[in-house]
């Protein structure tokens, strides 16, 4: 079978995360995959280090759809499956199956709002199938008058991420970007609520900057023991992860998909966390995470507080975690419940 991705952004997100582990489950099936995305982006380097076949397109931006269209043409001139993951790719996905016959699949794990006119509706229902990244994403498919809708939660490795013994320094950790969306500025309100009764508690922070904050003008917002460690490699996350008590996860919005809760928990980690996106559905408060509303620090202190308070919580939590990935969202499931609709 000859497979094509259309992915065409230049980073490395949540949501190229998820289309590389789409991809790297049709290799291990033997099957051909090729990707349609613009040259020298992280997400190019980061795909060339597969056996992925990569097919340049134009900047995402440009809309020259007709010359995209003639550069995957030269590549792969009739894809069996298509896998668009971005409303350019699906327009792309639908021209290429009007004329081979392809199979097109969508997979929706944007955290915006789907546009409801007339020709999108079109799109998704000319789709064989169509995969969201979770129910709230399914729901709004669903209006669409699309039939043929599934959740396809993410997947994480769980021989990358290894469950690890809890550590006995005080430490949490946060891991993402410095931006609203993610709330590094509700982390800070928080934990200055949390350094008042606990003045020893360290938090390591993993994230590059971004447009609304760099770490050299936030960094005087926290009030106490903390740790910055820029962005660091995918490679170093599990170690860095392994090192804390549990995660937060203070985001405002986004967390379609969360590749970060689905990490915490495998290397055997709850989170005190937002319920937003992924995270309100799979999440069960009180078992392996707290949940609070977004935008709230006072409720986010508050359980920071209480999960550090007992060790047999934390450690309860933990293997609680670490057992739901083994479970429900291991690569192996991922690849499984993938296969069962294409």
């Amino acid at each position: 079978m000859k497979n094509l991705v259309l992915c065409n952004i230049p980073w490395y997100s949540g949501l190229s995360h998820y289309a590389l582990d789409v991809a790297k489950a049709l290799l291990e099936e033997k099957e051909d995959v090729f990707w349609a995305l613009e040259p020298d982006t992280v997400l190019w380097r980061k795909v060339s280090e597969t056996p992925i076949i990569k097919i340049s397109q134009t900047n995402r931006k440009s809309f020259n759809f007709i010359k995209n269209l003639s550069l995957i043409k030269k590549v792969l001139p009739e894809p069996d499956r298509i896998f668009a993951f971005t409303g350019q790719g699906l327009f792309l996905g639908y021209l290429l199956k009007r004329k081979h016959k392809s199979k097109l699949y969508r997979f929706r794990t944007e955290s915006y709002d789907i546009k409801k006119n007339i020709f999108n509706r079109y799109l998704y229902k000319s789709c064989d199938f169509v995969f969201a990244g979770n129910k709230k994403i399914a729901l709004e498919i669903e209006k669409l008058g699309v039939e043929r809708v599934e959740v396809l939660y993410g997947g994480v490795d769980t021989e990358k991420f290894v469950f690890s013994p809890i550590p006995e320094e005080k430490r949490i950790g946060y891991v993402g970007r410095l931006g609203f969306v993610k709330g590094i500025d509700v982390l800070w309100e928080a934990m200055n609520k949390v350094w008042e009764k606990i003045p020893d508690l360290k938090l390591a922070i993993a994230g590059g900057d971004t447009k609304q904050y760099q770490w050299e003008n936030i960094k005087e917002n926290f009030k106490g023991p903390v740790e910055y460690f820029g962005k660091i490699s995918e490679e170093d996350v599990p170690s860095f992860m392994k090192e804390c008590l549990f995660g937060v996860i203070p985001s405002t919005g986004s967390e379609a998909t969360s590749r970060v809760l689905l990490e915490w928990w495998a290397t055997g980690r709850g989170v005190v966390a937002s319920c937003v996106g992924m995270i309100g559905e799979v999440a069960e408060d009180g078992k392996d995470s707290f949940l609070v509303e977004p935008k709230n620090p006072h409720k986010l202190s508050e359980k920071i507080l209480l999960s550090f308070s007992d060790q047999k919580l934390i450690s309860f939590f933990s293997h609680n975690a670490r057992s739901k990935v083994e479970k429900e969202f291991s690569l192996k499931i991922f690849k499984q419940r993938l296969f069962e609709r294409i």
